[in-house]
């Protein structure tokens, strides 16, 4: 994205993961629920959310991002998003079938790591708008500059 000077895109993933970094943490301290007992692996901290889960929305929302900047017809788009959507599928589910989370501690972290992705997006979306009406009323003003006398509106 960097390369090609996609910088609002950039700052969205990002954001969104400092966003999830953060929030994940600060809610498993808040929250502190027990993981599920028995697991098939080990597991250290607390189990809501789920900070896999949480990170895995990155692959959906990376492959969204390609899929709509990258990639030509509707074909190919939706196999990549597809991908991404199983990726992030899988590494909450096998969090479950680890044993380690619960259904509820993976769902919710699938609902963070969207809902911070979504927030950098929307701000990203008004800052771009907010740029452009700037960008077209100055253009706006240099146009009318130019008009005789009586001829501006």
């Amino acid at each position: 994205l960097a390369v090609t000077r996609r910088w609002m895109e950039l700052f969205v993933l990002v954001a969104g993961m400092v966003l999830i970094v953060v929030l994940v943490h600060g809610i498993k301290d808040w929250t502190d629920r027990p993981r599920p007992v028995g697991g098939l692996v080990e597991a250290d901290g607390s189990a809501f959310p789920s900070a896999h889960a949480a990170y895995s929305t990155l692959y959906t929302w990376l492959a969204v991002t390609v899929a709509f900047r990258i990639i030509p017809g509707i074909g190919k788009r939706s196999l990549v998003i597809a991908a991404g959507i199983a990726v992030t599928a899988v590494v909450g589910l096998s969090r479950v079938y680890l044993q380690v989370h619960w259904l509820s501690d993976v769902s919710a972290g699938w609902a963070l790591g969207v809902a911070c992705f979504a927030g950098a997006a929307a701000v990203a979306l008004i800052f771009v708008h907010i740029r452009q009406n700037l960008r077209g009323d100055a253009r706006r003003s240099e146009r009318g500059r130019g008009a005789p006398a009586g001829a501006r509106h």
